[in-house]
């Protein structure tokens, strides 16, 4: 990416401060907050004297997850480059919408917030462009095409206009779609499938254009829709297979790589404007560099779970060939031209040009 040679000078920075910071303090620690061993009263005192106090709302994900740690390594990141002088308070999960999390961050109830791109799409209408259906084959492509370039920045000023300023990203990763009656390694083998697919027009389409049959369930729904037979299968990333406890339930995964979409790290106009330039600047840089660090780990974290399912003789994975792929390409399209319409004209013509066929 662009940005290596300056994101591996400030992990390094970030790595020397925090050693320093830690020193070998012998202070009692716990672990209530699902993992992080912390100082109470070390924490205590960092917030009393932090000259700045960033209130971060995470929404809801599960312990030990990649998002588990790309949070543990933000605080720690941001903590360490300012040097004592802010502190990140990641408040308690909270099982509100992702509407009601970006009014929190809009109004100031929370300073910083990290939700799925597809969840800004929802409530504002304006991101659905970067990310439909085929457009992105694979992680390199992501790097070069998602994160980097003309697209993130039409994201970025996308939830500017929502007063959010983008400092970084986590990974969700692709969608796949899995199921228990056969492997799917060819756009006929969608014919009669059930899957549960989120109420997305884009997403409901597209597999109603690969022969499938999309049911709309919410994600509690899925373990029980699978056991009783109202579902065959699902869409979604593989890391949510595995926190809905239906990795094992499904036995036939294909690695579409249909969708990738990614979550923004916001912060609101109010905290940015609180900064000094220098300010915003230490902090965007720590917040990029701690984004891109995590990418790897987020993906190994997915590619062990396959691994291990692999090796376990619970799921079998399907790659499709180049004919599937076409396929697939052909079913996409004509999504792309329903919702095209719900954009600029100048931006769907860009993406038809960079991303189209």
């Amino acid at each position: 990416m662009k940005s290596n040679k300056l994101i591996a000078a400030i992990l390094t920075i970030v790595m020397i401060l925090s050693f320093c910071a830690c020193g070998n303090s012998q202070q009692p620690m716990n672990s209530d907050d699902g993992g992080k061993l912390t100082s109470s009263a070390e924490d205590s005192q960092n917030f009393a004297t932090a000259e700045i106090v960033c209130k971060l709302q995470p929404g809801i994900y599960a312990p030990d997850s990649p998002l588990d740690h790309f949070y543990i390594s933000l605080e720690s990141a941001l903590e360490a480059a300012f040097e004592g002088r802010l502190d990140l308070e990641i408040l308690p999960q909270d099982s509100i919408g992702d509407a009601e999390i970006v009014e929190q961050c809009m109004m100031g109830t929370a300073d910083m917030i990290n939700i799925g791109d597809i969840s800004f799409d929802i409530i504002s209408g304006t991101l659905g462009w970067a990310f439909l259906p085929m457009m992105y084959e694979d992680y390199e492509d992501v790097d070069a095409k998602y994160f980097d370039g003309w697209v993130s920045e039409e994201i970025s000023a996308c939830l500017a206009d929502m007063g959010l300023v983008r400092v970084g990203y986590s990974e969700a990763g692709f969608r796949q779609v899995c199921n228990n009656k056969h492997v799917i390694d060819s756009i006929d083998d969608f014919h009669g499938v059930k899957l549960r697919v989120a109420q997305l027009s884009y997403l409901v389409d597209f597999y109603t254009a690969c022969g499938a049959l999309p049911v709309t369930l919410s994600n509690s729904e899925v373990a029980s829709g699978i056991e009783q037979g109202t579902i065959d299968g699902q869409d979604n990333y593989v890391t949510a297979f595995y926190n809905l406890g239906t990795l094992e339930m499904t036995p036939y995964i294909t690695m579409l790589n249909y969708l990738y979409c990614a979550n923004s790290l916001c912060v609101s106009q109010n905290f940015w404007n609180s900064l000094s330039a220098d300010d915003q600047q230490l902090f965007m840089d720590t917040c990029m560099a701690v984004s891109s660090s995590e990418l790897g780990y987020a993906r190994d974290y997915e590619q062990n779970l396959l691994d291990e399912a692999v090796s376990a003789g619970t799921v079998e994975l399907c790659y499709p060939d180049e004919e599937f792929k076409a396929a697939l390409k052909e079913a996409a399209m004509t999504v792309w031209e329903t919702e095209s319409p719900k954009y600029d004209e100048a931006l769907m013509e860009r993406v038809y040009e960079d991303f189209g066929f």
